[in-house]
């Protein structure tokens, strides 16, 4: 936990000269945003639900390849794994992510700062991840995009957390 206090300082420091909401707007999001990461948990398991049958799926396919081919036919087995093998790291990452949006609900509920400090978790989880899709894509063009794009949900991502911090309380 030392570690990510001293991350979260080093991210308030960054963001102290950014303009602040109305407290009010603040106020909103921290006391509705426990029913926001419901939402968000329950449509995160949903894409774990489906990136599991996607996976096996493409695994039925390549092994359908592989045996119409007799193993010669080595494009869509080495593109295929590489897919799998990506995918699957992504939904071991989505995974992580879930149970840290599950165990974060209750105590953003009660306005806690264990449950804000699992939020900064999860983001720094979503960032990880999103470096890791960036630096497995092939593509010039998915690399600028994601980036920027990543770039984007961070910025915007890291200011809505920063903004309503002071609403959670450290209970013992």
């Amino acid at each position: 936990m030392e570690l990510i206090n001293k991350l979260i300082k080093i991210v308030e420091d960054w963001a102290k000269p950014l303009p602040h909401l109305p407290v009010k707007a603040q106020k909103w999001i921290a006391t509705n945003i426990w029913w926001i990461n419901a939402i968000v948990a329950g449509l995160a398991a949903l894409a774990i639900i489906f990136g599991i049958i996607a996976i096996f799926t493409a695994l039925s396919m390549v092994n359908s390849v592989n045996m119409v081919y007799g193993g010669f036919y080595k494009s869509p087995i080495v593109y295929g794994g590489w897919w799998i093998s990506t995918s699957t790291i992504s939904l071991i990452i989505s995974g992580i992510t879930l149970g840290i949006l599950a165990s974060a609900i209750k105590p953003l509920k009660e306005m806690r700062f264990n449950g804000w400090r699992l939020l900064f978790i999860m983001f720094i989880v979503n960032l990880a991840s999103s470096l890791f899709s960036l630096l497995a894509s092939f593509s010039i063009f998915s690399f600028i995009s994601g980036l920027f794009f990543a770039a984007l949900y961070s910025a915007i991502g890291l200011y809505l957390l920063l903004e309503i911090k002071s609403h959670f309380t450290i209970k013992k």
